[in-house]
């Protein structure tokens, strides 16, 4: 079996431009040929026309456009015009073939709290994992479409204008925080084109019986919050400084911290990174009894 023509051709010299088969053969030489009754006679056609898109000899991808008459010097014209852009779409075509497999394989691995968006040059949005679209219908409150949605568009935006052209995003660079609940979303920018989504819970604002206090350990704790002293403690609640530093003890026995501070961060900093710290309550009555 003959070798096309054209494919000898852009073996031969290494250029994919366009070329048709009539360039090589007659018609006549083409309807004596075995090249016309396997290839051919089964289409229909006379002729065919071929450019290439990549200039590797050993391996390209051609596309090939059939014809029941010959191609003339416009139809290759027009062929070469577009072979720059045949070439970039099969290059996005195989990136996304590639990223959607990454896609694939991460949703395997990674938990349903993850997620991945894909975004283009442009910011359009190219591809959007299973968890990352249930997420932003969450928290932003509709789907991904063909754009971000706010307001991680302009957050986005924000991060890019920082970058001066780079595709790296400085190492400082703020993720987003969506609070819904005891819920929240943080987006954070892998590079300027992949934005992970990751859904974290929130620890609830701490109470008496959530850290296993007495309501007298509980009134020393939230005063020891506002800076009071132990002897200011004791005035408050009308105890000694020494029934202050038995019940301190017993505080920081069942926090598992050594000191005030360390009671302190135990009991609110968790609450404090939530956005709305705990206030210790004030004493019922305003101030120590009389």
């Amino acid at each position: 079996m003959d070798l096309l023509p054209t494919c000898a051709h852009h073996q031969a010299t290494g250029s994919f431009h366009a070329v048709k088969v009539s360039d090589f053969m007659t018609r006549r030489q083409l309807l004596d040929s075995e090249l016309y009754e396997w290839r051919f006679r089964p289409l229909g056609t006379l002729d065919e026309l071929e450019a290439g898109i990549s200039s590797s000899r050993r391996y390209t991808k051609n596309f090939l456009f059939h014809a029941g008459r010959e191609f003339d010097e416009r139809d290759r014209l027009v062929l070469d015009l577009l072979r720059p852009h045949l070439a970039s779409f099969y290059r996005r075509a195989a990136e996304r073939r590639r990223a959607a497999a990454a896609l694939a394989a991460l949703e395997a691995a990674a938990p349903e709290t993850v997620g991945v968006v894909v975004v283009g040059p442009t910011g359009g949005v190219e591809l959007v994992s299973a968890a990352a679209a249930r997420l932003a219908a969450d928290f932003v409150g509709e789907p991904l479409g063909d754009y971000l949605s706010e307001p991680i568009a302009s957050w986005l935006l924000h991060q890019t204008t920082r970058l001066n052209g780079s595709e790296r995003l400085p190492d400082a660079a703020e993720p987003l925080t969506i609070h819904r609940g005891d819920r929240r979303l943080v987006v954070r920018a892998a590079t300027t084109r992949i934005l992970l989504f990751e859904e974290q819970r929130v620890d609830p604002r701490p109470t008496r019986e959530s850290l296993g206090l007495t309501r007298r350990e509980w009134e020393v704790l939230t005063s020891l919050a506002r800076g009071l002293s132990n002897v200011e403690i004791g005035r408050l609640l009308w105890v000694s400084p020494g029934t202050v530093r038995k019940h301190l003890e017993h505080i920081y026995a069942k926090l598992g911290v050594n000191g005030r501070t360390g009671a302190v961060a135990q009991a609110f900093l968790s609450a404090a990174s939530t956005g709305e710290a705990a206030v210790p309550p004030e004493r019922e009555g305003g101030g120590a009894r009389r």
